[in-house]
């Protein structure tokens, strides 16, 4: 830690290559994070950014002086999302604004390469394709837009880190329920992605008379469940989010003028067409993984690669839509793509797929050097001084 306070170049090389070969997914993966969260730490935000709307945020929540009396003095529906109200209160009882990003960021980083080596120690993965699956997660993640997008990619990761656990370890106990909660209360959005992963339960194969029964009885439970749900206002806040969003928001609108202002940009008209094109791509080249761990003995595998490829459609899908409202699920897809290399190694056997598809990653893994440092970029005023304190947080620290 007193290293990457110093400079994160020192200890780079030597947390990348125990970050490969560790056999201790939890630790291993901590230095890493610790230095990408540094890129969150010293980012300047343009006033234009929902960052720079939660900087304000904190300043207001430093006016009280314990949780209870900040918690009093939120809405109704503000109250509901209790793990982001903590989150915040939390981070602004220290004096600089840059924890919170350097928080999410740290987050966002240790479960996505946490539920790679998880992975590469249970299956006993090569290095090399070890390595492939960490820089393709870091390459994918636009790491721009989950600096300024906080609340929700801090859900999405946490609802991650549960979804792993749940559909693909097989765990159902309380501590996973616990997570998907918590990932619930950091944003409402999350809701739309654990209905998502109950939506499993009509797909997945069922043998014997007691798994249809249990199933039967699942269903029941969630048509229940949705039925006292859809009477809140939580459920309707939701919908009608849903909707004014897919419509490109309301006339006149900040979100309408926003969505005017992306889809006339040609960088990220770009970024979009590139993004439907590739994960339409994926959604093929996945397929013959879902058909073959569609058995008892893969099912576990199967629900993973069904949940990522909701996910992937659904991404399809918003594409199509005005605006930028298809970036919330690429960034749960983003998270998927692990399983579905994984997969596509298993099972994509035809020799001319795997080249097509090979080609169809080696230029998506370019293209997102570009859409890296777009996002990073478009959204930051930093100058020179602030990227160097990245390099070297020494600087920072002395001044």
């Amino acid at each position: 830690m007193l290293l990457i306070c110093i400079s994160p170049l020192i200890v780079i090389i030597p947390a990348a290559h125990w970050l490969i070969i560790s056999k201790r997914p939890v630790l291993s993966t901590l230095p890493m994070a610790l230095i990408m969260g540094l890129l969150g730490f010293f980012y300047v935000p343009s006033i234009y950014t929902d960052l720079t709307r939660y900087f304000s945020q904190l300043n207001w929540i430093r006016n009280f002086n314990s949780f209870s009396e900040y918690f009093s003095h939120l809405g109704s529906s503000d109250k509901m999302l209790l793990g982001q109200d903590a989150m915040f209160y939390s981070v602004s009882r220290q004096p600089i604004n840059g924890v919170l990003p350097f928080l999410v960021v740290i987050i966002v980083a240790w479960i996505g390469l946490y539920l790679i080596k998880d992975l590469a120690v249970k299956r006993q993965f090569t290095w090399q394709f070890t390595s492939f699956l960490l820089i393709a997660f870091v390459m994918l993640m636009p790491w721009g837009t989950v600096i300024t997008n906080i609340r929700y990619i801090t859900g999405v990761a946490i609802f991650m880190l549960a979804a792993y656990s749940d559909l693909y370890r097989g765990e159902k106990g309380l501590k996973v329920w616990l997570l998907y909660l918590l990932a619930c209360t950091m944003h409402l959005t999350v809701v739309a992605l654990l209905a998502a992963r109950f939506l499993l339960v009509l797909l997945k194969r069922v043998d014997t008379a007691q798994e249809k029964r249990y199933r039967n009885i699942a269903i029941l439970v969630i048509i229940i469940v949705l039925a006292i749900f859809s009477q809140t206002s939580s459920f309707m806040a939701l919908v009608h989010k849903g909707i004014f969003y897919l419509q490109g928001g309301a006339d006149g609108s900040d979100v309408q003028k926003w969505f005017a202002q992306a889809d006339a940009s040609t960088g990220r008209k770009l970024g979009k067409l590139i993004e439907r094109v590739f994960i339409l791509s994926q959604c093929l080249f996945m397929a013959p993984a879902i058909k073959a761990t569609y058995t008892r003995e893969k099912q576990h595998e199967n629900q993973m690669l069904m949940f990522s490829g909701l996910m992937l459609l659904a991404t399809l899908f918003l594409t199509f839509t005005p605006g930028t409202t298809w970036v919330r699920f690429a960034l749960v897809a983003d998270f998927c793509m692990v399983f579905v290399i994984i997969g596509e190694e298993d099972y994509l056997d035809n020799r001319l797929l795997v080249m097509v598809n090979q080609t169809a990653w080696m230029g998506m893994l370019l293209w997102s050097v570009v859409w890296q440092v777009y996002q990073y970029v478009g959204s930051e005023v930093m100058t020179r001084s602030d990227y160097f304190n990245i390099f070297y947080p020494i600087r920072w620290f002395l001044q």
